[in-house]
């Protein structure tokens, strides 16, 4: 029991000796495994002052009032007669006939019950397999 405390201390003690020297070395080394450019140096983030915040977002307003002035100006719905529309809905009816008389896919296969069967049977082997390992271990 001793001997076991023992290699306990050792393990932990091995493991803060790693630990440390990780955290020595993570700074030099960036995620892709080449040295990165700011080595040793931690990362500060940036703020930015009141003034600069209120000049972005007045340029923000300035852009989004040009985008809403220049909707109203151009009408992209297109206006379309009867007769044009009778036609598209023709052209569309006959597409969608050739694509449905369109025999080239295969037929949907389906599982038949046998098989259904056979599939379900494997299925409880390979779970009693798995939990009389679980009785072994255990």
């Amino acid at each position: 029991m001793a001997n076991i405390v023992e290699v306990l201390k050792e393990l932990q003690s091995e493991r803060d000796r790693l630990d440390q020297a990780i955290k020595a070395l993570k700074p030099l080394v960036s995620m892709n495994g080449q040295p990165s450019a700011g080595a040793g140096r931690e990362e500060v983030r940036r703020t930015l002052s009141v003034a600069a915040r209120r000049r972005i977002a007045a340029a923000a307003r300035a852009r989004w009032a040009r985008v809403k002035a220049g909707k109203n100006e151009t009408s992209h719905t297109r206006i379309v007669s009867s007769s044009a529309r009778q036609k598209m809905a023709a052209a569309q009816k006959a597409r969608w006939a050739r694509v449905r008389a369109n025999t080239n896919s295969p037929a949907k296969r389906t599982l038949t019950i046998a098989g259904r069967r056979r599939i379900a049977a494997a299925q409880r082997a390979r779970w009693a397999t798995v939990r009389a390992k679980g009785k072994k271990a255990a």
